[in-house]
């Protein structure tokens, strides 16, 4: 009985937390379903929070200064042996981890207001109200306007210990929206990812390795096509989640990126457009520059990706993308390797066939003289012949002749 109990309550509470999906809400952690919601109450200037996950842990976001953990504003639930806690925290400017509580530093105070907040042994729920404005030296103000990054993180159990790097992230969202909100700097992560560092090298693999074939050309451009639209896509995700250009290493990486980007593109098809068959060499321009061109956005993109891995804290894209890095480079070893194994059997091969041809055109010159002498010798019998056939019709006229000289002696001998 009391195992249906058990979850029969569950099943209420999240019921409770569809009914209120009314709210805005973003998830933080599929793999937990760790899911912030909030609505905000203009007249009271504050902000109701929801926090949930199916896990039972500890449960916290933080805000105030660009996705970093230092200088920013902390709301943290904790439950210990049934007790639940929500502390208002701070951490300086500078400073390491752990925050500490508003109540130990001289001038601030807790002003969170806890509403609701419950754990069992797979789910935690955690309902508090916050005011949005400034009311002490540790607070951080909620923009409800603007595009905020919140800093979130949880732990494995309650013990409030230091979180690893994957159960901790950053999202950008917009408070004063309504309805359920994109993560949008995993969209943004993904869309560049993709283009990056998926379709751009398979791009780049094709035109290096297989020109043999008459297909490379429309894989080529259309692979890269399909990349350049990954990676408009993702910088426009960039400028809406931070309400235009934000002025960030990683932002700015990210915009002479895609303007070397957009001048590689623009330099290959000029390239094709320009490209003659009868050519006895390949220019520098345009082929040559958009060969290594494209080759140092590609290691530059790269640079670009790590920045911003490091300033939102994606250690499990951060992973993938290192895999993905080390692929790629033990496919180009491979393919380089194959490639000269390749061209060294092709020209043996090559030089084989040319003294094979050499030799069947000594052989066939020997045969031609040779069935030339026989044609001579041919004519030679056949001019002997024509002798021998000659002489004896001469003979032959000559004993007519002496025969009829003879019977005409006989007639006059007879008169």
């Amino acid at each position: 009985m009391k195992f249906f109990k058990f979850y029969f309550l569950i099943l209420l509470i999240k019921l409770f937390i569809n009914l209120n999906y009314c709210m805005t809400h973003v998830v933080l952690d599929p793999r937990v379903y760790f899911v912030m919601q909030w609505e905000i109450n203009k007249e009271q200037k504050s902000i109701n929070f929801i926090l949930s996950a199916e896990i039972k842990t500890w449960l916290g976001i933080g805000w105030g200064n660009g996705g970093k953990m230092d200088g920013a504003d902390y709301a943290i639930g904790m439950f210990d042996k049934g007790n639940f806690s929500l502390y208002d925290m701070y951490m300086k400017e500078s400073s390491r981890p752990p925050p500490i509580p508003d109540q130990m530093v001289q001038g601030c105070f807790n002003d969170l207001i806890v509403n609701d907040a419950y754990q069992n042994e797979a789910y935690t729920f955690i309902n508090f109200t916050k005011i949005y404005t400034i009311n002490d030296p540790c607070d951080k103000e909620l923009s409800i306007d603007k595009t905020m990054y919140f800093i979130w993180a949880r732990g494995e159990d309650n013990d409030f210990v230091e979180h690893t790097k994957s159960n901790s992230g950053v999202v950008a969202v917009k408070l004063g929206s309504s309805g359920s909100q994109l993560n949008y700097i995993q969209w943004h992560a993904a869309f560049l990812f993709g283009g990056f560092g998926v379709l751009m090298p398979i791009g780049i693999l094709i035109a290096r390795y297989f020109k043999q074939y008459q297909y490379w050309w429309p894989l080529h451009y259309t692979i890269q096509g399909g990349a350049f639209i990954f990676i408009l896509t993702g910088i426009v995700i960039g400028f809406v989640m931070n309400d235009g250009f934000h002025t960030s290493l990683h932002s700015v990486l990210g915009l002479i990126t895609f303007i070397l980007v957009t001048f590689v593109m623009v330099v290959g098809y000029t390239s094709h457009y320009f490209y003659k068959p009868t050519r006895s060499s390949i220019p520098v321009w345009p082929d040559k520059i958009h060969w290594f061109s494209g080759r140092f956005v590609f290691i530059f993109s790269w640079v670009t990706i790590i920045t911003g891995l490091v300033q939102y804290n994606l250690s499990g894209i951060a992973w993938v993308f290192a895999f993905l890095i080390i692929f790629i480079i033990g496919i180009i070893i491979f393919l380089e390797q194959y490639k000269k194994r390749y061209q060294s059997i092709e020209n043996i091969n090559l030089i084989k066939i040319n003294q094979e041809n050499e030799s069947l055109n000594i052989s066939s010159n020997n045969n031609f003289s040779n069935s030339m002498d026989n044609d001579n010798i041919n004519n030679n019998n056949n001019n002997n012949n024509n002798n021998n056939n000659n002489n004896i019709i001469v003979s032959l006229d000559r004993h007519y002749d002496n025969e009829e000289n003879e019977n005409n002696n006989l007639v006059d001998e007879e008169f």
